[in-house]
């Protein structure tokens, strides 16, 4: 199962006005400061996001594609690249998801959130973007967006 991580950087106050929205639990703690250094140095609020406060070792919101890495990443060593795998929002969650993106950038005084679906994995920090929410959620359809990597989302709202 996926830890699925969103930091909105520089927001000094944890978003609660959200929760009454969606049908996504949010924690608020850091987690994998030791191994995701580029998230842990940036000031903000993180969050965890699951489906309910119960759920332990991952959530379900993420669901698994059963395909091969289909980015190129040249500077990657290729045992980093096997963890590597597409992912996308289990359908029931995508509304609240994207309403979550959408949000915490806003929350943000930069306009600015790191998205990370952490899978089991070598744990190399891998950071990519930036991209709008549209862009985001518009490669997610297309199965290009993957985990153990730490995407860089920035305004634009998907409506």
């Amino acid at each position: 199962m996926f830890d699925l991580i969103i930091l909105s950087v520089n927001q000094k106050t944890k978003s609660k006005e959200i929760l009454n929205n969606t049908n996504i639990y949010l924690e608020y703690n850091q987690k994998y400061c030791d191994i995701w250094k580029f998230m842990t140095l940036s000031d903000g609020t993180w969050y965890n996001l699951s489906a309910d406060k119960d759920e332990v070792g991952g959530t379900k919101i993420c669901k698994y594609i059963d395909e091969k890495c289909s980015l190129t990443l040249d500077w990657v060593e290729k045992k980093y690249l096997e963890d590597i795998t597409p992912y996308t929002i289990e359908n029931q969650y995508m509304d609240s998801f994207i309403a979550i993106l959408n949000h915490l950038v806003q929350q943000s005084p930069v306009k600015m959130i790191y998205v990370l679906a952490r899978y089991q994995s070598y744990d190399k920090e891998i950071v990519l973007g930036t991209f709008t929410v549209n862009e985001f959620i518009n490669l997610m359809s297309q199965r290009k967006i993957h985990s153990n990597i730490c995407y860089i989302i920035t305004g634009n709202l998907i409506m």
